[in-house]
């Protein structure tokens, strides 16, 4: 399963909004939402939305007064204390791993066989066009793979499933109607058996009369 919340942690950093896991899982929390069942779409809007009101946050924060120590000249002046004094530098902003098509064409077909899911190449291309170019790391980039071909067997299972209950349907449907076809054509053979028997026993009288004149 992807891990959105370092995703949204990952994009908060290139707003330089720096917030730990468990600040973030606090605010998408407040705000109304499952952080353990996140959506593509939930986490842009948590994204935006995160990003208001840090910034908002940070104002608030900004317009307190700050209590400043004091210190002494002879303290600043004192070798490396300037360096102390510095704020410390942001983290490195995380860069997203771009994925090439050969790269994610083959991962589907490992990841395929080691589930023992049989794959084309048409239908390892197929799934390959499902899955995102782009990933926050390559742990994110193999949890996508092993969901689009899980979702791609799934789905050509139920597909086969239905074509079978399909064709027992059509079966049984051809078989009722040769039934009814049947029935009516032996109810017409003992129709005109009927008829011959009746037409054989009235030439019979007629031959039987005439031979007793």
């Amino acid at each position: 399963m992807a891990d959105y919340i370092k995703r949204i942690q990952s994009r908060l950093s290139r707003k330089n909004i720096k917030k730990s896991r468990t600040v973030l899982i606090d605010a998408i929390v407040q705000a109304g939402f499952d952080h353990t069942k996140l959506t593509e779409d939930e986490v842009d809007n948590l994204t935006n939305l995160l990003v208001e009101k840090f910034k908002v946050d940070c104002a608030s924060d900004s317009q307190l007064p700050i209590p400043q120590p004091e210190i002494s000249e002879n303290l600043v002046n004192e070798p490396g204390i300037s360096e102390i004094l510095q704020a410390p530098e942001s983290e490195e902003e995380t860069s997203e791993i771009v994925i090439s098509s050969e790269q994610k064409q083959e991962l589907i077909a490992t990841q395929a066989s080691e589930l023992g899911i049989e794959l084309s190449e048409v239908e390892v291309v197929e799934v390959a066009t499902s899955v995102r170019d782009s990933f926050l790391d390559h742990d994110c980039f193999i949890e996508e793979v092993i969901t689009a071909v899980v979702a791609y067997n799934d789905h050509r299972s139920d597909n086969l499933e239905q074509k079978i209950k399909d064709a027992r349907k059509h079966i049984e449907n051809r078989r009722n109607q040769l039934n009814k076809t049947l029935v009516g054509e032996f109810g017409e053979m003992n129709n005109l058996f009927r008829c011959q028997s009746a037409k054989r026993k009235e030439l019979s009288s007629i031959i039987a009369a005439t031979f007793k004149i």
